[in-house]
């Protein structure tokens, strides 16, 4: 879901949402972004659209945490779907709109790197069961493996030296 389908999705009824609907436990919005929400690949479109779903899901999370309203994001490595396939969705309307994938070249053999590596990739079922449990325990990010770990931790050390680098200076204001 790019960060405008989750707009859609989210920004219109939100604020007319009732937390207590006869018994039934309390709404919980789990967002799905990619692990490409939080370290940037070899695709900056798709990262910027699942940064953004990151940055509107945590966003969320802090303006519905009010109502008893909880947020998660889905932020997943690879995992065994259809995903490169997705063209068989497209409406019959934007038939011909896409061009074929490249079947020679740099960006071909990224492709088929990327489909080795989903044939491989975990079991969807185990996924949708983590999702069950981080709605449950309402956590704000819902993570499928370890993999990415280190180029998370990477990044927010990088994050963290831009600060140092300035730590102790007053800006003028």
């Amino acid at each position: 879901m790019s960060v405008f389908e989750q707009d859609e999705a989210t920004g219109r009824d939100v604020p007319s949402v009732s937390v207590h609907w006869s018994g039934i436990r309390p709404i919980h919005q789990a967002s799905t972004a990619s692990i490409a929400g939080l370290i940037s690949g070899a695709s900056n479109a798709y990262n910027v659209s699942k940064y953004g779903v990151v940055a509107l899901s945590e966003g969320l999370r802090g303006e519905l945490a009010p109502r008893g309203i909880g947020v998660s994001v889905l932020c997943p490595g690879f995992i065994r779907t259809q995903i490169l396939n997705s063209r068989r969705n497209l409406p019959k309307r934007f038939e011909g709109e896409l061009g074929a994938l490249p079947t020679s070249g740099p960006l071909a053999e990224q492709i088929n790197l990327i489909r080795e590596r989903l044939s491989q990739g975990i079991d969807p079922m185990y996924v949708g069961e983590l999702v069950r449990e981080g709605i449950e325990n309402d956590w704000p990010y819902i993570f499928t493996d370890l993999e990415f770990e280190p180029m998370v931790e990477a990044r927010f050390a990088a994050i963290k030296q831009g600060f140092d680098h300035i730590r102790g200076r007053n800006p003028e204001r």
